[in-house]
């Protein structure tokens, strides 16, 4: 309960599945006129860019966009990622998406799309990983936090998720710690492109102590759990944007 679960081998030797990488992408085709979004050739130049800033100046993280899937300003599972993020100092630079602001997704909204749209497909665009945090409700993810998958996967090709590595967390008061909901949400996210890490994985049991006022997992093997799946996530991201650290070291080498 309330632990990551881990693969037979030593969880630090690297992350498991298929990855599929790609190229920098220096060149910048103009943005959509409708949607305001760059296509995904765009999109890696700009990552390109991001990177090369890290590069030259050594800051070593990885921006990660995070959706929670419950909007209360106390969900255990807002908590949850709130205190991943404190394990992650240094690592990952965690950026909180407003997914409670967006409109039902509707496709004739493409005509005119909504700011608050624009808004999500750019931040997600721009950051290195993405992060899902969900609770479980029926058995399932909530409608909102399926809204926010949907809406930046369209237009058709001009999705932002394409090859953008991804990790799941969930918290609840139960025991299952939402490994239903999880099941569901692995089904999806590969669909739209998300590069999806398989593991360690994170089904937390929020109760009342098990995180501190302070955001710290109170439990001395949970917080070990934790810090193992925050190394594995950034290694994960790290196998589609090169790692700054690495990078810098090459290049204070080649000099």
């Amino acid at each position: 309960m309330g632990e990551v679960t881990e693969p037979k081998t030593n969880c630090l030797a690297g992350a498991h599945g298929v990855v599929w990488s790609s190229p920098a992408r220096t060149d910048t085709p103009p943005c959509n006129p409708v949607t305001g979004v760059c296509r995904l050739a765009a999109d890696r130049g700009q990552a390109h860019i991001r990177r090369q800033f890290l590069f030259d100046t050594g800051v070593a993280m990885y921006k990660v966009a995070v959706l929670v899937g419950s909007p209360r300003a106390t969900s255990s599972n807002l908590r949850l990622a709130k205190a991943l993020e404190k394990l992650a100092a240094g690592k990952l630079s965690f950026h909180y998406v407003d997914i409670a602001s967006l409109p039902h997704y509707d496709d004739t909204l493409w005509d005119n799309p909504p700011a608050e749209v624009v808004r999500m497909k750019r931040e997600i665009a721009e950051a290195d990983g993405v992060l899902f945090v969900t609770p479980e409700y029926n058995r399932s993810i909530p409608g909102i936090l399926k809204n926010a998958i949907d809406w930046p996967s369209r237009p058709y090709g001009e999705g932002v998720w394409t090859d953008k590595p991804g990790a799941i967390a969930g918290a609840t008061g139960g025991v299952s710690g939402t490994a239903a909901a999880q099941v569901h949400l692995r089904s999806i996210l590969p669909v739209v492109g998300v590069a999806l890490m398989g593991k360690p994985e994170i089904y937390f049991q929020s109760r009342p102590d098990a995180i501190d006022a302070e955001l710290n997992f109170t439990d001395e093997r949970v917080r070990t759990n934790m810090s193992i799946w925050v190394e594995q996530f950034s290694k994960w991201i790290g196998r589609f944007a090169a790692p700054k650290a690495v990078a810098a070291q090459a290049r204070s080498s080649a000099a």
